[in-house]
């Protein structure tokens, strides 16, 4: 099947070490351990990495830092997310803002 390249967009909390855990092997099989290591972009400020994915796959996700479920993202009073959610298709650009972890 074709893959395509989907890129991942964290707006978060500089200095911390993130991480991408989610429903396929690709994104870690919900293993914190296989976590996918998020790169700090110093120019624009937020986290950044890209991943092939079968075209038309679905996938959820979290962010971990210090590939820990200690620490999964949280909403802005410190509540409980819902996995981010989205199929793969040709130039699909995942962007979210993490208040807190």
């Amino acid at each position: 099947m074709a893959k395509t390249k989907i890129e991942f967009i964290i707006n978060a909390p500089e200095g911390l070490k993130l991480s991408i855990v989610g429903s396929s092997q690709e994104l870690g099989n919900w293993n914190d351990k296989s976590s996918v290591e998020l790169k700090y972009c110093s120019d624009c400020q937020k986290y950044k990495i890209a991943k092939m994915l079968e075209v038309g796959s679905s996938h959820e996700f979290k962010v971990i830092a210090n590939k820990s479920w200690e620490n999964v993202e949280k909403g802005t009073y410190g509540e409980d997310v819902a996995n981010h959610a989205f199929i793969a298709n040709k130039g699909t650009k995942v962007e979210i803002n993490i208040p807190r972890f």
